[in-house]
């Protein structure tokens, strides 16, 4: 009877696990893609940067301005001379949704800038001592927003509204990316090589011997991309799981 019973379990398990995939097989058949062009209201058909954010929309960062898109319409910013309040610059290079804030933060070819839903224009932001356009921007686990620059870390001051030295050092590494993971250690990419620092410990931590030789290497090449081995790395406010650490390497002047 215990036997027979299994059986029909492992039966039944079967079955369910064909129909969910011969069910998710339909659904898959049925996504259908629109393409977005000038034509539907784009002001430029190479798109830099895209994100979505607390209330649905879709955010474009174009070469030639900001899009938002509802599923149905184009909605375009564009800088303006003659408006403080206006975007930036036209040329986007990244987009971040601020979650926590309901911010959306654009860096541009002339610096960076946020997006104010409630009067719709821009607050600009300048970070003294930054000479690259290509602002990196992180929400950690505790609530700080992170901003990498050409010289180092900065963290947002909400009261003041304005950017704050957060890691800094006489070097002033060119900070060109960073992430978090699941013990609260960011991962730090820059120009001086990969870093990590503890926010429980305050304090830069070495990296794992199994990734140095890796880091090394990727160090040493001029446009290179090295896929380390399966690290344990848990985004920010989901269960940790298994990823595979790329590092890409590109030269900057």
């Amino acid at each position: 009877m215990r036997t027979t019973l299994l059986k029909f379990v492992l039966l039944f398990s079967l079955v369910l696990l064909n129909t969910s995939l011969s069910t998710g097989q339909i659904q898959y058949n049925n996504i259908r893609f629109k393409q977005l062009s000038i034509a539907e209201g784009l002001p430029h058909n190479t798109i830099n940067a895209i994100t979505q954010d607390n209330h649905g929309f879709i955010w474009f960062g174009t070469r030639n301005g900001l899009c938002r898109y509802d599923g149905y319409n184009i909605n375009l910013f564009a800088h303006n001379e003659a408006d403080s309040t206006s975007l930036r610059h036209n040329f986007i290079t990244r987009l971040y949704n601020d979650s926590l804030r309901n911010i959306l933060w654009i860096s541009t070819d002339q610096g960076i800038c946020s997006y104010n839903y409630e009067t719709e224009d821009f607050s600009r932001y300048q970070i003294k001592g930054n000479t690259k356009d290509d602002v990196c921007f992180l929400n950690t686990s505790d609530g700080m927003l992170l901003a990498a620059c050409s010289n180092g870390l900065y963290r947002y001051n909400e009261q003041d509204s304005l950017f704050v030295p957060f890691l800094l050092d006489e070097e002033k590494p060119h900070v060109r990316y960073l992430a978090e993971d699941g013990d609260k250690t960011l991962w730090i990419d820059t120009n001086k090589g990969l870093m990590r620092y503890s926010l429980e410990k305050k304090q830069f931590v070495s990296l794992p011997t199994l990734i140095q030789p890796f880091t090394q290497q990727c160090n040493n090449g001029r446009h290179s991309h090295r896929k380390f081995p399966e690290i344990p790395v848990s985004p920010v406010g989901e269960q940790p799981m298994y990823i595979v650490l790329l590092i890409r390497h590109q030269r900057y002047n």
